[in-house]
């Protein structure tokens, strides 16, 4: 009878100890994302391109057709950081250009929505993809 009771209380107390921990961490992450910080990942992956033969540069959500879901960020040549573009109905805007990181801020939030690296793919319709933001 005691080695049941033994076990019982064993396992009991993992649960509460495992819960308690699960019970932190969800609130830590709550917090973090409410305070628009950094994300725990974003809900969707921007790739940003060029269309040399229109001399744009272009953002799409990743997965999505560039040759007609492109958004227009700014010309060829000027930086596209600081420049507002919109997918998905939300507003972002790139950071870091000319830096060793670039990243995508959700302008309502603030934070770093996604962060970019290298990126290259089969050109479609005259773009080609640079970065890719997750």
């Amino acid at each position: 009878m005691k080695f049941t009771t033994a076990i019982f209380a064993a396992v009991a107390f993992a649960a509460l100890v495992a819960g308690a921990a699960v019970d932190k961490v969800d609130t830590v992450n709550a917090t973090v994302q409410a305070a628009g910080v950094i994300p725990l990942a974003a809900p969707f992956a921007i790739n940003i391109g060029e269309n040399t033969a229109q001399d744009n540069v272009l953002a799409w959500v990743s997965g999505q057709d560039q040759c007609k879901k492109a958004v227009i960020i700014g010309p060829i040549g000027a930086s596209f950081c600081g420049r507002n573009f919109v997918l998905n109905g939300i507003t972002f805007v790139a950071g870091g250009c000319g830096g060793p990181q670039t990243w995508i801020t959700q302008v309502s939030k603030g934070g770093v929505f996604a962060l970019c690296t290298s990126f290259s793919e089969a050109d479609r319709c005259g773009v080609h993809t640079l970065y890719h933001c997750v």
